[in-house]
């Protein structure tokens, strides 16, 4: 073999070689790029189904909240209704109360006044006393009247009325 002969086998195994270790590590290099692709695609498509997951919890959530919401105003508007009765019951009773004791006052005058008048009629004046206890009366007359003349307008403009809640 003649040294061009062996320095032509030289060349050609060096690019061989060359073309070879270039050819592998192309490979290698697309191997390698296709791995990192498939690996981003598979976080990606979790991405996706954490991401879908995230908006069907919200929704569901958001439906939650508005089934919790309708229930707690419908659960408002029977205890204002329920309230309201109580309020209505509760006043009825104060103002037939207050009924009851201006009628027991009035017929209490009248005695008085009785009273005081058989005194006179046998010569006998009544006392400072029995006279204060007369205005005392008179006034708290008054002041029942007034009372019971608020009440009926006040339950006169609060009507309950059965279905609509209180303002």
């Amino acid at each position: 073999m003649t040294s061009v002969s062996i320095a032509l086998i030289v060349a050609v195994s060096g690019v061989a070689t060359t073309w070879l270790t270039m050819r592998l590590n192309a490979r290698s290099q697309a191997a390698a790029k296709a791995e990192d692709w498939r690996r981003q695609d598979e976080v990606a498509l979790r991405v996706r189904e954490a991401s879908e997951q995230a908006a069907a919890a919200a929704s569901l959530l958001v439906e939650s909240n508005k089934l919790v919401a309708e229930k707690a105003a419908q659960t408002r508007e029977d205890i204002t209704g329920q309230l309201k009765i109580i309020h209505t019951l509760v006043n009825s009773q104060m103002t037939e109360a207050k009924q009851r004791e201006l009628d027991a006052t009035i017929r209490e005058l009248a005695s008085l006044r009785e009273v005081m008048d058989l005194k006179r009629a046998a010569g006998i004046e009544p006392t400072a006393e029995t006279l204060e206890m007369i205005r005392t009366t008179e006034v708290s007359i008054r002041e029942l009247r007034v009372n019971l003349a608020d009440r009926a307008r006040s339950q006169n403009e609060t009507k309950f009325v059965p279905g609509h809640a209180a303002a």
